[in-house]
């Protein structure tokens, strides 16, 4: 790669006629590079005409403007700005202060003198044969063009083109930054890059020193967080590598991860927190994991309201069905976006851990719920009180790479121990396919009776669901998608269908207490009612899915009504209108809705040509809606 900084030194030592353009793809870092490495060399490159004189850099980025007049009016701005003017106009001296030439003058400096009221413009102006020492001249000026290719659309190129050609015949040295690969899509791109740039130079970012750099720059002043981030370059590396050089989307990642980080360290590892010695193992991935759903976030390829996709697809049926597992998984998993993040960041499915804490705080839908994250972590490791769990422990000696170990009575003590926890309903969910494998497998080593087994187990299976104080949904979903499996034995696939079942009363009883909550809100306080529903999703998730009107029977909905003020009958029509879009929830609650609806008929022909109010006008409205909303069932 040919050398930036030598070329621009080059450049600018010379007198020249040109521009010089960099390209390279967008969020490569182009800009930081300038900022960080071409500006202090240019401020410190004598000119090309005066060596006593240094070059005084103006950066101009060109994204949404939309005419030669926006540029002249910003080239004004930054150059008010600039450090070398303000410790000129600070000095009591007036012959020391800063003189502009009228070449400079050219460029649109005059008109926003005296609009920005700077005083008299004849003070600051000179003609440039009187110039003097202090006389500011265009062969001192650098002007950066970046953001070529995001200028408004409206915005001629061909009048750029005419532009940018003018400062050069000023003397003013022109860089531009851009990518080319989009410009290259304008038809009269290639009359700007023939007329006035003279060299173009592809950068490619040094990587490590660019990282280094975004580390150094950014998080210097915390100790901790920065030294945690030298430790683990090399994985810094890999998603710098994975992201495709996007310094961009590696910064905001990086600053999702110093938030992760801070608060993991504050409530965790300076408290000396009992998952402590477990995490600090696990932190790596951890760490990845915050970095790829950021940049996956923050390029748009992934939001929230993907999670369902998501939580479904991180666990694999066990990693102890050997090969054969690998296989059926990868079946599983054909043409999903889990297998995409996979293959873009070069990893492997168990180096893929999920915690909704993290998806969510990534996806910048909540902060970072540390008490969630740290009884998600415990979950998936099967913590208690910071150690693997005696179950698992014992589910772990039982793995394909020790029970070859162990003797026939051992083997065998171990399976029954086993089996007396799961009985117990003390394992997840999904795990108890695990557990069914292992009775089954070896021929039946253990001469166990396999059917009495499995009824056993789906008891117990019964208890780890309802004993799942927290209802986990992710758990539920891995049992439910590790039950399709091809691989499954015929006494899994009737624990599967068991399984499945008392999760769904499960979910029905739950969504029954929050729907009944719901309800009760509706009747007491309608206005906090209308705020949750504005603002809680999983609130209005439950009243779209679960049968409203089963809970408020037509009779208590039009009771309610009655009492309800003017405001807050316009909402419950728009409510109604909203939670019946779902053609499934109205067909089952249709006989139910005409109930109602025949109620506030009844009640319509009591008002129906009396005294015109404002309230029978609402009345009339909500069941007008109520009909359309019933006829949508036809």
């Amino acid at each position: 790669m040919r050398n930036l900084n030598k070329t621009l030194i080059e450049y600018l030592s010379a007198e020249t006629d040109y521009a010089v353009q960099i390209v390279g793809a967008w969020g490569y870092g182009k800009t930081y590079f300038y900022r960080n490495n071409l500006e202090p060399l240019i401020c410190s490159t004598p000119t090309a005409t005066d060596a006593s004189k240094k070059y005084k850099p103006i950066y101009i980025s060109l994204f949404g403007l939309k005419s030669v007049e926006d540029i002249a009016t910003k080239i004004v701005l930054e150059f008010y700005q600039s450090k070398w003017f303000k410790n000129y106009y600070k000095s009591k001296d007036l012959s020391k202060r800063l003189k502009i030439t009228q070449s400079v003058l050219r460029i649109g400096l005059r008109g926003f003198l005296t609009v920005a009221k700077f005083g008299n413009p004849s003070e600051h102006l000179t003609d440039v044969k009187n110039a003097g020492e202090n006389a500011l001249n265009t062969n001192e000026l650098l002007i950066c063009f970046d953001d070529l290719e995001r200028k408004d659309s409206t915005f001629d190129i061909q009048d750029l083109t005419g532009y940018i050609n003018s400062l050069v015949d000023e003397k003013i040295k022109v860089l531009i930054i851009s990518n080319e690969d989009l410009l290259l899509k304008e038809k009269e791109y290639g009359n700007l890059k023939e007329k006035i740039i003279g060299i173009s130079i592809e950068y490619k970012p040094d990587v490590t020193k660019t990282l280094q750099s975004i580390i150094d720059s950014r998080y210097s002043g915390f100790p901790a967080f920065n030294r945690y981030l030298y430790d683990n370059i090399n994985l810094l590396l890999r998603f710098v590598t994975s992201v495709n050089f996007n310094f961009r989307h590696v910064i905001y990642a990086l600053g999702n991860l110093h938030s992760f980080y801070s608060k993991i360290k504050a409530e965790i590892f300076d408290t000396k927190h009992e998952i402590t010695s477990v995490l600090e193992q696990e932190l790596n991935k951890i760490t990845f994991m915050v970095l790829l759903f950021s940049a996956e976030y923050k390029s748009s390829k992934l939001k929230y309201s993907d999670i369902e996709t998501y939580r479904n697809q991180f666990k694999s049926l066990t990693d102890t069905f050997a090969a054969a597992e690998s296989k059926a998984f990868a079946e599983a998993h054909k043409n999903i976006p889990y297998d995409d993040l996979l293959n873009k960041y070069d990893l492997q499915n168990a180096d893929f851990v999920f915690f909704e804490s993290i998806y969510s705080y990534a996806t910048a839908n909540d902060e970072l719920n540390v008490e969630q994250f740290i009884k998600e972590f415990a979950r998936r490791f099967n913590l208690e009180k910071g150690q693997i769990a005696p179950q698992y422990e014992l589910l772990n000696e039982l793995g394909y790479m020790t029970c070859f170990d162990l003797t026939d009575q051992k083997y065998r003590d171990k399976t029954n121990q086993m089996l007396q926890y799961a009985y117990k309903g003390l394992y997840y969910a999904a795990d108890y396919f695990t557990v069914m494998h292992f009775s089954e497998r070896f021929d039946n080593v253990s001469e166990l009776d396999l059917q009495a087994v499995l009824i056993k187990l789906m008891d117990g299976l019964e208890k780890a669901i309802c004993n799942d104080q927290t209802n986990n949904e992710l758990s539920f979903s891995q049992f439910e998608v590790s039950g399709y499996s091809e691989e499954l034995s015929p006494a899994s696939r009737e624990m599967h269908r068991y399984g499945l079942h008392q999760i769904q009363l499960l979910r029905q009883n739950k969504a029954k207490q929050e729907m009944q909550k719901s309800v009760n809100l509706l009747i007491t306080d309608v206005d906090a009612f209308r705020e949750k529903y504005k603002s809680d999703r999983q609130f209005k998730s439950a009243l779209f899915e679960y049968p409203f009107l089963e809970i408020i029977t037509p009779q208590v909905m039009f009771d309610n009504l009655l009492q309800m003020p003017n405001n807050a009958i316009w909402f419950f029509k728009h409510f109604l209108i909203d939670i019946y879009k779902n053609s499934e929830k109205l067909r089952k609650e249709k006989s139910l809705l005409g109930d109602f609806h025949e109620k506030l008929g009844s009640l319509y022909q009591e008002f129906e040509g009396k005294e015109k109010k404002l309230r029978n006008y609402l009345l009339a409205n909500l069941l007008s809606s109520v009909k359309e909303i019933l006829l949508q069932a036809l």
